[in-house]
């Protein structure tokens, strides 16, 4: 296996003046991310906003019981009850002790507590004793980390070296996101240029260490760059020009209850860009393979037929990732669409009201970005790697 994958990257061979040309766009690129990153880089303590407070804002418990009983400070019987759940606390300042919330059996918006849920309460500490606590959430830690243990492996098994290198592109793209783009958001840079600079890194990252550094790899990441400059340019113009606010999203709401800094139409066009990008290296990784592919075979093969043929091979993947695209943005706002359809709004109305326009805007934006993806990728890899190949094996006479 591993001389199989020397001898293939060994076929690649290019001119030194178009080699010249890729390493100077692909520095220049990355010199424009690294001064980004100078630029917006986190500086100073976190910002201190009304969201947070001091001390423990969350704690752990589990359901000790469910006491059902009318409801605090009701004289009726008769009246609505309530379910009083005591709960052993196992974080925070309190761990050990116990404490308990109400919940009123009409209360659709919570879900039911049983003995033995581990939760996530939120702690008021200056509150009175049987108001200190609130349902918050389920704890999830324990299964998602061994769903989290279980894609590695998988991964591993499979993909052995290469998985373990597609592992660490993963995990540095989650450095990026974790330790620049989402500080940075939060001391008020700005959104979309901090978005282009993170997703220019994790592209850099993640296919150098997924794919090792090659040809092929710096043509599919030249081809990733320029397909996401296009999205860029068309998230700004369309979000603009449809005047899509961001507002329609709660988590935005709550953001800026707690940050004047907040920018709602920037966030937006950020998570457009930053969202395109993972479909992205997955089409131009596999529009150079395949322009490789067929450039290894046949050393008389031109630029021209290496990229009618490349092509040929790139729209069977737009149809099928295209259609993936937009299958999951539709799954994703399933109940929002239901939603609408049983209040009897025109479909019209339903698709250009703001929370449904953005997901219609996003996916077509990605989708443009997607296809176009495809021969920006297939033309740079059939420049390059034109005449790389070995020659043609003549026929047998008859």
């Amino acid at each position: 296996m591993a001389h199989s994958h020397a001898q293939e990257h060994q076929a690649i061979r290019v001119s030194r003046r178009v080699g010249r040309w890729l390493i100077i766009a692909l520095v220049a690129c990355g010199v424009g991310a690294l001064v980004g990153l100078a630029l917006w880089w986190p500086t100073g303590s976190r910002p201190q906003t009304s969201t947070t407070t001091n001390g423990v804002p969350f704690v752990h418990g589990t359901v000790v019981s469910v006491i059902g009983e009318p409801c605090a400070g009701s004289l009726d019987p008769t009246q609505i009850g309530c379910h009083r759940v005591i709960v052993r606390i196992t974080s925070g300042p309190t761990k050990g002790q116990k404490g308990e919330i109400e919940q009123t059996l009409t209360d659709t918006s919570k879900p039911r507590l049983h003995d033995g849920d581990k939760i996530v309460l939120a702690y008021t500490a200056s509150a009175p004793t049987f108001a200190r606590y609130a349902y918050a959430d389920f704890q999830r830690g324990t299964p998602m980390l061994l769903l989290g243990l279980c894609f590695v492996g998988a991964v591993l098994l499979v993909g052995r070296r290469y998985g373990l290198q597609a592992i660490a592109g993963l995990g540095a793209s989650f450095v990026v996101l974790t330790v620049f783009l989402l500080p940075a958001l939060e001391r008020g840079s700005s959104p979309l240029g901090v978005a282009l600079v993170s997703t220019t890194l994790v592209a850099y990252l993640a296919l150098y260490l997924a794919h090792g550094i090659s040809m092929r790899t710096s043509v599919a990441l030249l081809g990733t760059l320029g397909a996401l400059l296009l999205t860029v340019g068309l998230a700004v113009v369309f979000v603009h020009a449809a005047r899509l606010t961001g507002l329609t999203d709660e988590n935005v709401l709550y953001l800026q209850l707690g940050s004047s800094n907040v920018d709602a139409s920037g966030l937006l066009l950020a998570g457009m860009v930053v969202g395109t990008l993972g479909v992205l290296t997955d089409v131009t990784v596999t529009q150079v393979a395949a322009v490789a592919e067929l450039a290894s075979l046949d050393s008389t093969r031109t630029a021209r037929q290496l990229y009618h043929s490349g092509l040929r091979i790139g729209r069977d993947h737009i149809s099928a990732t295209v259609n993936t695209l937009v299958l999951a943005y539709a799954g994703v706002a399933l109940p929002l669409l239901l939603l609408f359809s049983e209040g009897g709004r025109p479909i019209g109305q339903v698709l250009t009201s703001e929370v449904v326009a953005v997901e219609v805007i996003r996916t077509l934006i990605g989708g443009i970005g997607l296809v176009a993806a495809v021969p920006i990728t297939t033309i740079l890899a059939a420049i390059v790697l034109a005449g790389s190949g070995r020659a043609p094996i003549p026929a047998e006479p008859t």
